[in-house]
C-alpha cells in the first residue's frame, strides 16, 4: 500500500513519441511510469525494484537525482496489477488526481497494445492525440497534428 500512497504522489505516467522509419508508419509510442527522487530517498526506489521485481533504477548525479522506470510490456501490465490492487484495498487513492492520470494512461496503454496488434493508421491517428493531450509538453515542440503529418 505505500508504494500506491508514494506513487500517487510522486509518479509521472507517460508516452514518449519518436519519429523512425523503422516503425510502423514511421511513428513509434512508448508508454513508461517513472518515479523520481532525490539522491537522499534512492533507497526506496531500489525496494520498490527488489520487492516487485519490476522496472530499473538510474541515478544521475549531477543531477542528485535517482528515477525508477517502467518501459517493458511486462513491468507495465506488473505495474497495474500491483497500484490498482493497493488503491481498492486505500481507496482515498483513487479519488486523487493521479490516479486519475494513471486511469486516462491506462486506457490509453491498452489501446496502443490493440493498435500493436492492428498497425491502423487511423487508430494511430487518435493514440496521437489521446498521447499528445496526456502529456502536452515535450514531443519536440511538435503538435499533434504535427505528429500526426508524419504518418506514412
Amino acid at each position: 500500500m505505500f508504494m500506491a500512497s508514494f506513487i500517487a504522489a510522486e509518479g509521472c505516467f507517460q508516452f514518449g513519441l519518436a519519429h523512425n522509419e523503422r516503425y510502423t508508419h514511421n511513428i513509434n509510442i512508448s508508454p513508461n511510469i517513472s518515479v523520481a527522487v532525490h539522491d537522499d530517498d534512492k533507497d526506496i526506489l531500489y525496494e520498490f525494484q527488489q520487492q516487485f521485481e519490476i522496472g530499473v533504477v538510474n541515478e544521475d548525479h549531477t543531477q542528485n537525482q535517482t528515477k525508477w522506470e517502467l518501459r517493458s510490456k511486462k513491468d507495465l501490465d506488473v505495474f497495474c496489477d500491483i497500484f490498482e490492487e493497493a488503491a481498492n484495498i486505500c481507496s482515498w487513492v483513487e479519488r486523487t488526481d493521479k490516479y486519475s492520470t494513471y486511469a486516462t494512461w491506462k486506457s490509453i496503454l491498452k489501446q496502443l497494445y490493440s493498435y500493436r496488434e492492428n498497425k491502423s493508421k487511423e487508430e494511430l491517428e487518435e493514440l496521437i492525440f489521446k498521447v499528445k493531450n496526456l502529456n502536452s509538453k515535450g514531443y519536440q515542440g511538435k503538435t499533434a497534428e504535427e505528429w500526426v503529418q508524419r504518418i506514412e
